[in-house]
């Protein structure tokens, strides 16, 4: 029993007026936790100090704070707990407000009915349950995507430029870090296996508070060992085959208050890399599967992490050719776009050679002129605008230096410019001419794409093998760049036509739902059908369907005695409200005929023929109260009702179900919604002769409903067009009217 009573979701009443909130307490205590509170202040006291409860049904005119100030507070701190007003007809302003601010779920005027208050509530709690569950995998999601985005970022932004350090040894700690601080644990530990990683440290140590551990000397390497699969520790001192042959590691976990453990190996090549372990002292925790899950996935990421930093010492290894290599693939990956790859290419060549200055040419066999863009010039300032790129004004065909470079695809070499004969002016336009020059091609597929030429203006230079072969090493890397930018330069034209087709389609489908459906369907069938959990196949079709006709009694008069500004402005209105009364019970809008409004039940949302003609019954009544507080309002704003002025507005409104071919209608200029057939002709008639403010129904309609209706017989009506007499019902649109 105390278990059941435990499951049941706590939900809070609130009233000012004990009756009420007893009867509230009598009304749902069978079925849930129900906490009571007697004014606003107190609830919100009871709501701080237990955030579990799921529903707060409210009074609206109380004491001390209005239960608009109260759910408005409450929306702000407990955006899940589901908010039901109880209201009177004198708070519809108030009411409007809240539920505009989005502070209520629901309204229910008093006197209610306690079954459609419970229905209500039902309903909230499942809205209640539903964000909770999209609340918790939203946050499961974010702490695996924040976590995996922090390892990926230490991966990737760590820079290995201390020669005096391991970096190896620096990605692993800032990992460990990473993941300790994110998994919430209090120890982490990650140890490196693989017998080709060099780092000064066995293993790498993260705690949460390291001064709880900072008297004690701890064999932490002890408690992690080498494993294949994770392995789930939820409690520790369940785990007497792990200490039976290791008294090391008994103590270890004695002295660390390790009471649950998790290790994952980080494999690599199928063999085991790195072993990771988490502790969680004083305390058992259960590990479950989603943090087993992302640990995993961060082990992937950290066996990554010990791959590149390993290929990184092997680098660092090599001379300082390869590390500028190294340096300029770095300059190259960390940017898509092409002139600033070209400019970082240019500088830490020319810089690493220190030579007067750098260019990059990108010219093939077919080209006229070479084009330079990429330009290093060591006399420049760095905060200098970028450099005016110069171009070659003898044609490549001319040139004998690319010609020479064209036919061998290999470095042309000049130590001193002025020993050459007539080749000063086939040197780039630039601030001063080269006296020494170094050209090395740019190759892909065995095809000439380009040069880079380094110079040297203050007197000659023996270019040594050594720069040659850097040189070359960096246009090979210069080639792959180049390659790079084209293909960056073509996948970002590529993309932005993409983008533009489907942002097209996007607006075609929002034009769609927003300025189609919305004409004639609620917008919950609206979001349902732009969701594809409902088809709507609008292709005309037979139907047995409900049609509802409205009209206005004595529209064309008053329109003569209020004016076509002021007439519109009412009909406005008056269409809207009739409108919403048709939406808040699930019908379709077909049309507007001047100041008449055909709606439909059953279609294109198939409906059975009773829920039908319920639907268009509450509908009609609904019309009725709109109407009523309509004409109230009019007559408040003197525009109706008045000596001067014209009656109220009355409407008549007929409804009949019956076979209708239902579909869009039209041409491929011009369509609409709407349904055809004697059905609705027979709708409309039923209208036309019905007194003012009442409704008619057919016999079909009336006999899907019950006594409640206090429906009156009408014998032997003569219908416009129809022959025969036919026998139909009525009531009243509106009781007060």
């Amino acid at each position: 029993m105390s278990l059941m009573r435990k499951s049941k979701p706590k939900i809070l009443v609130v009233d000012d007026e004990p009756d009420n909130l007893d009867l509230l307490y009598r009304t749902f205590r069978r079925l849930y936790r129900v906490v009571r509170s007697d004014s606003a202040p107190e609830a919100l006291n009871i709501l701080a100090e237990d955030p579990e409860i799921a529903v707060i049904i409210s009074d609206q005119r109380m004491p001390q704070m209005s239960g608009t100030e109260f759910l408005k507070i409450a929306a702000t701190s407990y955006p899940n707990t589901m908010r039901i007003m109880l209201t009177g007809y004198t708070d519809v302003e108030d009411l409007v407000d809240a539920i505009n601010e989005g502070r209520v779920y629901k309204y229910v005027t008093k006197p209610w009915d306690a079954e459609e208050l419970k229905s209500i509530v039902e309903q909230a709690l499942e809205t209640h349950n539903l964000l909770k569950i999209r609340t918790r995998e939203l946050s499961r999601s974010l702490r695996r995507e924040s976590l995996l985005n922090s390892v990926l970022n230490t991966i990737r932004n760590r820079r290995f430029d201390n020669p005096e350090s391991s970096p190896l040894q620096d990605v692993l700690q800032s990992i460990v870090n990473t993941l300790g601080e994110a998994m919430e644990v209090d120890v982490a530990l990650l140890k490196p296996l693989d017998a080709e990683v060099s780092v000064s440290s066995p293993y790498f140590l993260y705690q949460r508070s390291p001064a709880r551990f900072q008297e004690k000397s701890i064999a932490w390497g002890e408690t992690l060992w080498e494993v294949t699969e994770p392995t789930i520790l939820n409690d520790i001192k369940t785990q007497d085959e792990l200490f039976q042959s290791t008294p090391i590691r008994q103590a270890a976990f004695e002295l660390s208050d390790i009471e649950s453990t998790l290790i994952v190996p980080l494999m690599f090549q199928d063999e085991t890399s790195a072993l990771l372990a988490l502790h969680h002292c004083d305390i058992p925790h259960r590990w479950e599967e989603d943090e087993v899950q992302l640990v995993k996935m961060v082990a992937d990421q950290a066996v990554l992490a010990i791959s590149q930093a390993r290929a990184y010492e092997k680098v660092q290894d090599l001379a300082q050719r390869e590390t500028l290599i190294n340096t300029i693939t770095t300059a190259i990956r960390s940017s898509l776009e092409p002139e600033e790859i070209f400019r970082a290419i240019t500088k830490q060549l020319g810089q690493a050679l220190d030579v007067d200055g750098c260019a990059l040419s990108l010219w093939t066999e077919d080209d006229d002129v070479v084009t330079c863009v990429g330009l290093y010039d060591a006399h420049a300032n760095d905060d200098d605008d970028p450099l005016e790129m110069p171009q070659s004004s003898v044609p490549i065909a001319q040139n004998p230096v690319l010609q020479d470079v064209l036919d061998s695809l290999q470095p042309v070499v000049y130590n001193d410019m002025k020993k050459e004969e007539n080749l000063e002016k086939y040197d780039l336009p630039l601030r001063i001419p080269a006296r020494a020059l170094l050209l090395v091609p740019m190759v892909t597929d065995g095809q000439l794409i380009g040069t880079i030429s380094l110079r040297q203006t203050d007197g000659p230079r023996i270019w040594l093998n050594s720069d040659i072969e850097l040189a070359q090493s960096v246009a090979a890397q210069a080639a792959i760049a180049v390659q790079q930018s084209r293909l960056y330069e073509k996948t970002r034209l590529q993309a932005e036509q993409l983008r533009e087709r489907e942002q097209k389609v996007k607006q075609l489908n929002k034009y769609l739902t927003e300025s189609v459906l919305k004409r004639f369907l609620p917008e919950t069938m609206v979001n349902k059908a732009a969701a594809g959990e409902l088809t709507l196949d609008l292709r005309p079709e037979p139907r047995l369907v409900t049609i509802l006709f409205s009209d206005i009694v004595g529209f064309t008069p008053l329109s003569s005695k209020l004016g076509p500004q002021l007439i519109a402005e009412l009909l406005n209105e008056y269409l809207e409200a009739m409108t919403q009364a048709v939406f808040d019970n699930r019908g379709t809008v077909d049309k507007f005929i001047g100041d008449a409004v055909l709606a439909l039940f059953g279609s294109p949302e198939e409906l059975a023929p009773q829920e039908q003609a319920e639907r268009a019954i509450a509908v009609a009544k609904a019309m009725g109260e709109n109407l009523h507080q309509l004409n109230r309002e009019w007559q408040t704003r003197g525009i109706l009702g008045t000596d001067d002025r014209p009656p109220l507005m009355q409407v008549r409104c007929g409804i009949h179900q019956g076979n209708a071919v239902v579909g869009m209608f039209g041409g491929g200029q011009r369509s609409d919604y709407t349904a055809i057939g004697p059905a609705v002709n027979m709708a409309a008639r039923l209208q036309e002769t019905a007194t003012p403010m009442h409704v008619y129904i057919s016999e079909t309609v009336a006999k899907h409903l019950d006594d409640s209706h206090n429906l009156t017989l009408n014998d032997d009506l003569h219908l416009k067009g129809i022959d025969e007499s036919i026998r139909a019902y009525s009531f009243p649109l509106h009781n007060g009217t």
